[in-house]
């Protein structure tokens, strides 16, 4: 089924920036930005994850900067992930081209259905299905062979709950799978424990 737009609202926060650009802004997510953009170019500054619809302006190009890489683009469908407590700094492109460029100097341009991932000095392509990475805008938790490291970062984020692992070898662990992100926390975790030997204590 797909969700309705009212309850897409209620959980996440869209904003329409002053050139028609329209961004939405996952949980815990911060995104600074001008009252105006002026000048020959659009900068904003992002601490989270954001998904943007990018207003083309060929005379004014878009960048997205963050505290590891920054991104160029004239008008594209993007999704960039850059949490704090993440060491890597994803970007997956969804229509249009997009640059990515590191500290170091590193430039990648992406095609459709590619993310590129920043990790330090380094910059790697892969190909990934930007349905998925994105489902987040449509109110879904969706995976695709993901570690359970990296799920449980998107549980504490989503219903700010504290994890702790009492085996490390667990984070290793892969799924997929998906289901509605407004739905109680007991069903994505009954959800894993039917597909794995995984078993959470909830306090």
């Amino acid at each position: 089924s797909v969700i309705s737009e009212e309850i897409r609202k209620q959980l996440l926060e869209q904003v329409e920036l002053s050139d028609g650009t329209k961004v939405w802004l996952n949980a815990e997510t911060q995104l600074r930005i001008p009252t105006a953009f002026v000048g020959t170019e659009r900068r904003v500054f992002l601490k989270g994850e954001a998904y943007f619809e990018v207003r083309p302006d060929a005379t004014r190009p878009f960048y997205v900067e963050t505290e590891q890489v920054c991104i160029q683009v004239l008008g594209t469908k993007f999704n960039m992930s850059a949490y704090q407590d993440d060491l890597r700094v994803m970007t997956t492109l969804v229509n249009g081209s997009v640059c990515v460029s590191n500290s170091g100097g590193k430039q990648v341009i992406l095609e459709p259905g590619e993310q590129a991932v920043a990790f330090g000095e380094e910059i790697s392509v892969k190909k990934v299905d930007p349905t998925s990475v994105i489902s987040w805008v449509e109110g879904r938790f969706k995976f695709e062979n993901a570690r359970l490291e990296d799920i449980v970062k998107q549980i504490i984020r989503w219903y700010d709950v504290s994890v702790y692992f009492e085996n490390e070898n667990l984070k290793d662990i892969h799924f997929s799978g998906g289901m509605l992100k407004f739905r109680p926390l007991k069903d994505l975790v009954e959800m894993i424990e039917l597909s794995s030997p995984v078993r959470f204590t909830m306090e």
